[in-house]
């Protein structure tokens, strides 16, 4: 059984899905326009590690010491997509983003070379 190409399905920035037929069956291939590198990973985890257990001033106890609590879950996504905001901001700015072709560019540079 012939595979069919590949069809474009839904093309954005950083992300590409494709469907694909393989053995007679419709897969979904996804394809990455954008890759970070190393830096940028180990940012992220940083900020899985200690962004989100930020707490917030609530007062002063009976002693006149700082009270502190959890952000609400609305202040946790609040402060989640700003950080991520910021991040992706700056690792664009210092040039740890990589930028890939398409799909369709990988598979015709493949072909004008001569490699399948």
């Amino acid at each position: 059984m012939a595979q069919e190409k590949p069809t474009l399905v839904v093309s954005g920035e950083r992300l590409e899905i494709w469907r694909r037929r393989q053995y007679g069956e419709a897969n979904v291939m996804m394809h990455g326009r954008v890759v970070y590198d190393d830096r940028a990973r180990t940012a992220q985890e940083f900020i899985d590690r200690w962004g989100m257990v930020a707490a917030i001033p609530d007062g002063e106890d009976s002693a006149g010491r700082q009270k502190l609590r959890l952000a609400t879950p609305d202040e946790l996504v609040v402060r989640a997509m700003q950080t991520v905001d910021l991040l992706y901001s700056a690792m664009d700015a210092a040039g740890w983003r990589l930028d890939i072709p398409s799909y369709s560019e990988f598979i015709g540079k493949d072909d004008d070379a001569g490699n399948h």
